[in-house]
């Protein structure tokens, strides 16, 4: 996440049409975030982010509550830290002729 960059102290968010549905749907809590976090496979491979996942687990108490702020700033911002948009894809192995071959 080396593209990041936290919002400044001052920052005030652009007024959009008040929807009070779709803000209470983009707000994500800090414990939802902690169980997941804390529910974490330590036997895992790290992300693109290369954090370990063991690292993540163990300190979900003390990561939950940035990784909140940083979902919670990015959903309003409607902009997502660049890092988030990569992604290893991993090719199909086999010869594959139909989309029902692809299901298990």
């Amino acid at each position: 996440m080396s593209d990041f960059v936290p919002l400044p102290s001052n920052f005030e968010p652009v007024q959009q049409a008040q929807n009070p549905v779709f803000d209470s749907l983009l707000n994500v809590l800090t414990y939802p975030v902690y169980k997941i976090l804390s529910a974490l496979n330590s036997s895992k491979a790290q992300g693109p982010d290369s954090i370990p996942t063991w690292l993540l687990k163990e300190n979900a108490d003390l990561s939950a509550n940035p990784v909140s702020d940083t979902l919670n700033s990015s959903y309003h911002e409607s902009k997502l830290p660049q890092s988030w948009k990569t992604a290893d894809i991993v090719p199909i192995k086999g010869h594959k002729t139909k989309i029902c071959d692809l299901c298990y």
